[in-house]
């Protein structure tokens, strides 16, 4: 019963995900897009830097990373959210670790901020 209640659960959060931030368009196509977990040291570093060069280097789309302990490198999701609008990033998906039914519903409300 558990499995199940866990697997509808994560249905719901990329559900959550995808209608969220991918605003109704393929970006991937049209524009390409920069998954954050390839510069995940750097963003550790600093990643208001970081997020600059990324947009400097043409992307408008990204993926984020980097989420633990209900953060995104280290800065809770309004945030996090903040910091990508200042660089005109757009979020259309998040790359999670770690999903269970203890935390499926942190990780909805993060992916939704």
């Amino acid at each position: 019963m558990k499995s199940i209640i866990l697997i509808k659960k994560l249905q719901v959060l990329w559900i959550i995900a995808i209608a969220v931030m991918t605003f109704g368009c393929n970006a991937q196509e049209s524009f390409g897009g920069l998954s954050l977990y390839t510069v995940r040291e750097e963003m550790q570093k600093n990643p208001n830097a970081t997020l600059q060069s990324v947009a400097d280097s043409g992307y408008q789309y990204i993926e984020a990373a980097g989420y633990e302990n209900g953060t995104f490198n280290n800065m809770p999701p309004s945030d996090f959210r903040t910091v990508l609008e200042n660089h005109n990033l757009i979020p259309l998906s998040s790359h999670h670790g770690g999903i269970s039914l203890e935390n499926t519903e942190s990780m909805m409300k993060a992916a939704k901020a």
